[in-house]
């Protein structure tokens, strides 16, 4: 069996949005990138990693062959509206207005967002790492969104790690706000789902759903904090 599997929001699926968040299951690669790993330039061969993306899409779009447009970031805050196939590098989010385009992305712990109009009209990732949520990169993608659209915008969370299982070193004090910050062990614990629903919160978006899924804790999902940098990446899907 070749299955893949992947979360949903019903809120995504009642504004007719495609999206899935990818478990670790369904693709070819082996080892600590088992199985359905979509990341390219690591241990895993690039041909694996193309293999996997594919079956993602078929997965999703129910056999579909539409190729991806598939953004690699950097840490930044860089935003790319997106019209055709291809990889894009140097983009934590991404936005398109076009329904034969597929927007895909990859995370391992980092928040993983998806955001919409609710006439269907514009989708959105975005790559929350503990970088680009310090940049505001969700209130800077939003705004984006909203020059594209007059309708309310909603958000899924996808897959990420959770506070209890974030521990940060003591120069958190001087990158996060310290409503986000749990003193533990002369560290900190760092509150990512707070930071990710008040910039979504601050930036007008009101109705959000969680898949509420620690990839730390759920072995479902690759989690470079559990198994180290050298590992997979789960799969981000999402088109109108």
């Amino acid at each position: 069996m070749n299955d893949v599997y992947f979360l949903q929001v019903e809120l995504l699926n009642n504004i007719g949005i495609n999206h899935g968040w990818f478990t670790r299951y369904g693709g070819v690669s082996a080892g600590k990138y088992s199985s359905l790993n979509g990341k390219k330039g690591m241990d895993d061969p690039d041909d694996n990693v193309i293999k996997n993306r594919k079956r993602a899409v078929r997965g999703l779009l129910k056999g579909s062959t539409r190729e991806l447009s598939h953004i690699i970031h950097n840490f930044e805050d860089s935003i790319l509206t997106i019209n055709k196939a291809g990889e894009f590098i140097g983009y934590d989010a991404s936005i398109t207005t076009n329904n034969k385009v597929v927007l895909s992305q990859t995370t391992a712990d980092c928040a993983t967002l998806i955001l919409a109009s609710i006439d269907g009209g514009v989708v959105g990732l975005v790559h929350g790492s503990w970088h680009t949520l310090a940049k505001e990169i969700i209130c800077k993608t939003v705004a984006k969104i909203q020059s594209n659209t007059r309708s309310e915008i909603v958000a899924g969370i996808g897959p990420m790690i959770c506070r209890d299982c974030y521990e940060f070193g003591p120069e958190a004090k001087q990158i996060f706000n310290s409503e986000y910050l749990q003193p533990y062990n002369k560290k900190f614990k760092v509150d990512l789902k707070k930071m990710v629903i008040d910039q979504l919160r601050i930036s007008g978006v009101s109705s959000i759903e969680d898949v509420n899924v620690c990839t730390y804790e759920d072995d479902r999902f690759f989690s470079a904090r559990r198994n180290g940098s050298l590992s997979g990446r789960f799969i981000t899907l999402a088109s109108i």
